[in-house]
């Protein structure tokens, strides 16, 4: 098979291209995609555990870890202890977090247009049905 030809190859290449443009439109506001998806998540729904935010994200609790420590770091989010249960941290948006909002989703809005261009709504539709799919198929043949 040519490499042209393996979908791990091209979803691969495109996952890395877009992700590259994402990233250095995002670095104007001293984000990373990571980030971003931890920022959305809480923008969403503020107050949540790391399992929550992982689970979310799909990423494993672990993986959650350093992300929250380096957003917390740069201000926007902060930790604490629940109160009725000290063995659960509560994540909250700090101030900083919430006003980057607006900025952040006009930036990531002007992005998607700028990499769908050309793609019309229906042919999106039909990449996200066959993303599903692939997930899908994927998690079944592990099993």
């Amino acid at each position: 098979m040519r490499l042209q030809d393996c979908i791990n190859f091209q979803l691969a290449r495109a996952q890395n291209t877009v992700s590259l443009y994402f990233k250095s439109k995002l670095a104007l506001y001293d984000f990373t995609p990571s980030q971003y998806a931890l920022m959305n998540c809480l923008w969403g729904k503020d107050n949540q555990t790391p399992t929550q935010i992982a689970q979310t994200l799909c990423l494993d609790t672990s993986s959650i870890s350093g992300l929250l420590a380096r957003a917390e770091a740069k201000g926007f989010i902060q930790r604490q202890f629940n109160k009725e249960d000290r063995r659960t941290v509560i994540v909250s948006l700090t101030a900083k977090g919430s006003s980057m909002q607006e900025p952040i989703n006009s930036l990531i809005n002007d992005a998607n247009r700028a990499v769908l261009e050309g793609i019309c709504e229906a042919e999106m539709d039909g990449m996200i049905k066959c993303f599903s799919m692939m997930i899908e198929n994927a998690q079944k043949n592990m099993e």
